[in-house]
């Protein structure tokens, strides 16, 4: 017997698991990853229609401004949604302070990067006039809101109205930038993007949060457990350096290749890159639901989330990122070059194997995600700090070497090597998780995990 198939054990299929949907990680990680399918779809024809109702330098000013905007609302987040995956199952009561203070906390730091930005020079090609500079903050303080509640969501258990929240902000911009666009010509693709994120941040706030954060009933201490001050704050820091690094990669690997190469090579580069990262993003929405499942399962047995993270939690966590991992990659394979020729021939030649390489490194990722969410419940922030600085320094020096000689399929070649190598180092540790059987009497109850 491999090692892969003693980590399996019976290993059950997706349909088999997706069975079990209700309160396992399938559910929740499945609700996220539908709300980023759709959002990434209809967010391709967003800008496929703003390309044909504004003119070529507005499209590229409010791109620019919707991605400035973005970056400094992830940046202002700083990590709280895995806090409050985390912790919040335990809260209880007082889920409403410990999501009000840490919102509050977001929307301020916000709002001061923000203002800051606008006041910088490098901010005057895209923003004109006190009304956009005053208002760019309060953009960046809604985007980041608007993707803290989803987390938030999932945590108190509502993860299915994560993807209805979404659909609703795809398709209300899409018909609202239909709207503007004969009335607004300076600014209506970044109204028209603000205004559902507004409104659905309006919405869950006043509609849906306050009837689910109250403390859901469950066993666990009466009043709810929130952790100490010194474990709340080294997770925010842990949390905080890790979020920078995964923040600084995606998009600095686009800036490397337009300082080396030219603006050309990096039109050729950011459509594979935008492909890997949309994979990697569906990951990730899997590690969302493992660490949230893995604190229910602390509240409701009065541990700790080091000692819930258990074996068959991990073997469920990672077959299931194994399974989105292998069939996106193969998917990218298949069809990448079909993704490449709706943008024209030449991509298909130019890009072509930076996207196979970038799917290919799928599949160690997944590893790589698996780990970093044992860790999170493990309280092992260090551990996961150097791990992801590590993995994301080596990516960029790697990338850095490579691109002079084999042009962007270096970086494909610089990601592909760094999360192999990172996979396999971080695999037999994963393994030895998934044969701890700590939690089999759960298993043999009928626990769904």
């Amino acid at each position: 017997m491999t090692a892969t198939e003693q980590a399996s054990g019976s290993a059950p299929s997706l349909g088999r698991l997706v069975g079990r949907a209700g309160s396992s990680v399938v559910g929740p990680a499945s609700s996220l990853m539908a709300a980023t399918v759709t959002t990434s779809l209809l967010g391709l024809v967003f800008w496929a229609v703003a390309a044909r109702t504004y003119d070529t330098a507005e499209v590229g000013r409010a791109s620019a401004v919707i991605s400035a905007a973005t970056l400094l609302a992830t940046l202002a987040q700083l990590n709280l949604g895995n806090v409050f995956g985390r912790f919040l199952p335990a809260a209880r009561e007082r889920q409403r302070a410990f999501v009000g203070r840490g919102t509050g906390v977001v929307v301020g730091l916000a709002l001061a990067l923000g203002a800051v930005y606008a006041l910088l020079p490098v901010s005057d090609p895209l923003l004109e006039g006190v009304a956009e500079g005053v208002t760019f903050p309060l953009l960046v303080a809604v985007l980041a809101v608007f993707a803290l509640q989803d987390l938030v969501l999932v945590a108190v258990g509502r993860a299915t109205w994560v993807p209805v929240e979404n659909l609703f902000f795809a398709l209300a911009k899409l018909g609202l930038l239909v709207a503007v666009a004969p009335l607004v010509p300076r600014g209506g693709i970044a109204l028209a993007w603000v205004l559902p994120a507004l409104l659905a941040v309006l919405v869950v706030s006043a509609g849906l949060l306050p009837g689910v954060v109250l403390g859901r009933p469950g066993r666990g201490p009466v009043g709810g457990v929130l952790p100490t001050p010194r474990t709340l704050r080294e997770s925010v820091a842990g949390e905080y350096l890790t979020g920078l690094v995964s923040t600084a990669v995606p998009f600095a690997l686009p800036l490397l290749v337009v300082h080396r190469l030219g603006l050309e090579a990096n039109a050729w580069f950011s459509l594979p890159w935008m492909a890997a990262t949309a994979l990697n993003l569906l990951l990730w929405n899997i590690a969302s639901a493992m660490l949230v499942r893995g604190a229910e399962r602390a509240h409701a047995s009065g541990g700790s989330t080091a000692t819930a993270v258990t074996g068959h939690l991990t073997r469920s966590s990672l077959q299931l990122a194994l399974a989105v991992a292998t069939s996106g990659a193969l998917a990218l394979w298949l069809g990448g070059d079909l993704l490449l020729s709706l943008v024209g021939a030449e991509y298909v030649e130019q890009s072509r194997w930076m996207l196979r390489l970038a799917a290919t490194a799928a599949p160690a990722t997944a590893v790589i995600v698996v780990w970093t969410t044992r860790a999170r419940l493990q309280h092992r922030m260090v551990a996961m700090v150097v791990v992801q600085s590590l993995l994301g320094g080596a990516t960029l020096g790697v990338a850095a070497l490579l691109l002079g000689p084999l042009g962007i399929t270096g970086v494909g070649v610089a990601y592909l090597g760094t999360q192999a190598v990172a996979g396999a180092l971080l695999l037999p540790g994963v393994l030895r998780a998934c044969r701890d059987d700590q939690d089999s009497r759960g298993e043999q109850d009928g626990e769904p995990v």
